[in-house]
């Protein structure tokens, strides 16, 4: 009996949605910009939402110790990009979110092969 052998890919520049990074930052952000929309379809979150994502997104940028030009101008024009009214219900920190995590995301290609491998197995 022989295993198949098996090729994993990583391809720049994409997201991996199941790394524990992205389960919870962009996941949680997501759901939070919903319940945004949810709360503006009803009335006004009163810039609470703003305040609890701003208090997430900052904090996981700056720990995330690479932390360039790009990814700071970013998240600036998104925090003053979410407290202007006209332009708050945009989900300004899921883009944010996934940029940073798309920037953070390039490795260079990686191939693993694992040989193909035989098992006796013995009755």
């Amino acid at each position: 009996m022989s295993l198949i052998s098996t090729v994993t890919e990583i391809i720049p520049g994409k997201i991996n949605f199941t790394s524990p990074e992205a389960i919870f930052i962009l996941y949680p952000v997501i759901f939070i910009e919903v319940l945004g929309l949810l709360f503006i379809l009803i009335g006004d979150d009163y810039g609470i939402l703003d305040i609890i994502l701003s208090s997430i997104v900052w904090p996981w940028l700056l720990a995330n110790g690479k932390v360039n030009p790009n990814k700071l101008r970013r998240q600036i024009v998104t925090t003053i990009g979410e407290i202007l009214p006209l332009v708050g219900f945009l989900p300004l920190w899921s883009w944010s979110v996934w940029k940073a995590l798309e920037e953070d995301y390039r490795p260079a290609m990686i191939k693993e092969n694992k040989d193909d491998v035989e098992i006796d197995i013995k009755e």
